[in-house]
């Protein structure tokens, strides 16, 4: 019984461990050098990937299949007119 208990223990500790150490993608998004720049950075951990963005009306507004881990696309927002779309 004290073996089936420290064998389960052990196989526990090393599933959290593994578990922890798992890759996590990420993405940001930062203000460009130009004042009305955008730029999105993502790092995925699998080859194939979509990247899209909507508004709050749910129109897609920008939608991109990304083939490869590594991802940045800057975003000229010099043409936005100011306050809110109609």
């Amino acid at each position: 019984m004290k073996n089936i208990l420290k064998s389960t223990a052990v196989a526990a500790l090393m599933f959290i461990s593994l578990t922890s150490m798992a890759y996590e993608p990420s993405t940001s998004l930062i203000k460009g050098s130009d004042a009305k720049s955008l730029v999105f950075e993502m790092v995925s951990p699998s080859e194939a990937s979509s990247v899209s963005m909507s508004d709050d009306k749910g129109h897609t507004l920008f939608y991109d299949y990304v083939m490869s881990t590594d991802y940045s696309k800057l975003f000229n927002l010099k043409t936005l007119k100011l306050g809110p779309t109609i």
